[in-house]
């Protein structure tokens, strides 16, 4: 058998405690099938690559052969993954977190409604104090696995109004979850370019920007960063709980192109401006030195 890239016997023991139809169990499975089959299909090819070197004999001899795998596919719709690691993160036993963490290893965790870790500084800014002020302590979950290493000092902490887990180090550093959408209820009011990128809704309420759980976002430059923001915004100036894009291209050209400015941290950007830009006209916006606006 080739060894796969994951602990597949830790998936299918924890896959093992949960009834044969529930969707944590169906996850875990599939995960070890598509891990398995990756591994098999690997092997073949080298082998293959091998047998076509034609090596003078004895300089080589292939000593094994894989068994073969079926080929296999993600055969569950993306709400049950979902559902079924919601189960998985919400459990506090070493196994679920070892499924964690195989999960982030795999695909850093796609199908998770939080993934791709990020550093907040608590006094960097008034968003960020305002958000480090309503978490709340919790129980360190499976979650945690994401944000720390088992043994690590600090403090576990969630965001009441993403449920995302936050880690708070022995020394005061935050490090927290992003969300992959937002649970708002009033539509996108500003975007605000700072560490992390945040988002104020409507209704006056401070969301981390949700994101994907492999592209970053950022703006300032030509590149993937703002390519990925300018996609986000675009989704959430239409659906404030849409999932943040897979992407980094495709967005409205002048929406790009207003996040590719060399704009300074904290920049406030209203939805009027972020619309205009969307519809490709003029965005001015006032900065302290002349030099940090490039447009």
């Amino acid at each position: 058998m080739a060894v796969p890239a994951l602990d597949t016997g830790a998936l299918l023991m924890m896959a093992s405690t949960y009834a044969e139809t529930h969707p944590a169990s169906r996850v875990l499975v599939n995960l070890a099938r598509l891990a398995h089959a990756q591994a098999a299909a690997s092997a073949e090819q080298l082998v293959e690559m091998v047998e076509k070197a034609n090596l003078p004999d004895g300089v080589l001899r292939i000593a094994a052969r894989p068994l073969s795998v079926p080929e296999a596919e993600l055969d569950l719709d993306p709400t049950q993954r979902r559902a079924g690691w919601l189960d998985l993160l919400a459990r506090s036993d070493d196994l679920a977190r070892r499924c964690v963490r195989e999960v982030s290893n795999w695909d850093a965790g796609a199908d998770l409604p939080y993934s791709n870790p990020q550093h907040v500084e608590g006094i960097e800014s008034t968003w960020a104090f305002k958000w480090t002020e309503r978490l709340i302590p919790t129980q360190r979950t499976a979650a945690f696995e994401l944000l720390a290493q088992a043994g690590e000092p600090g403090d576990a902490l969630v965001d009441p109004d993403t449920d995302a887990p936050v880690w708070k180090s022995s020394d005061g550093d935050y490090t927290a979850a992003m969300p992959q959408r937002l649970p708002a209820t009033a539509p996108l009011a500003e975007l605000i370019l700072d560490g992390p990128v945040w988002i104020r809704t409507a209704d006056g309420k401070i969301y981390p920007a949700p994101r994907d759980s492999y592209y970053g976002i950022s703006w300032g430059y030509g590149g993937s960063g703002p390519g990925s923001l300018a996609l986000l915004v675009d989704a959430l100036l239409d659906d404030i709980n849409a999932q943040a894009p897979a992407g980094i291209n495709g967005a409205p050209e002048g929406l790009e192109a207003l996040l590719s400015r060399k704009l300074p941290n904290r920049t406030v950007l209203t939805r009027a401006q972020l619309e205009a830009a969307r519809c490709g006209e003029p965005v001015i916006i006032a900065v302290d030195d002349e030099d940090e606006d490039d447009a």
